[in-house]
């Protein structure tokens, strides 16, 4: 199995979110990366077994917990401002 890895640079980013995404498999957090008030990146519970270590690892401001329901995080996914 091959892993995949990139580069992030912070200063692409504003704030970030933490937000709670449900799927079938049942409810996730997940860290929003944020940048003019759109949803630019994101990362959760869901895909990385390492969530704790990349949001411990992140440098830039923590804007507090979004509580949106499904549609309306669907709708900021593409591309709504939150």
């Amino acid at each position: 199995m091959s892993s995949r890895s990139r580069e992030v640079y912070f200063s692409d980013y504003d704030p970030y979110k933490i937000v709670h995404e449900e799927s079938e498999n049942g409810i996730f957090e997940a860290v929003w990366l944020i940048k003019n008030h759109k949803i630019v990146s994101s990362f959760s519970t869901y895909h990385y077994v390492i969530y704790k270590a990349l949001k411990a690892a992140l440098m830039i401001k923590y804007e507090g917990f979004l509580d949106l329901s499904p549609i309306k995080q669907w709708k900021c996914k593409l591309g709504y401002p939150i």
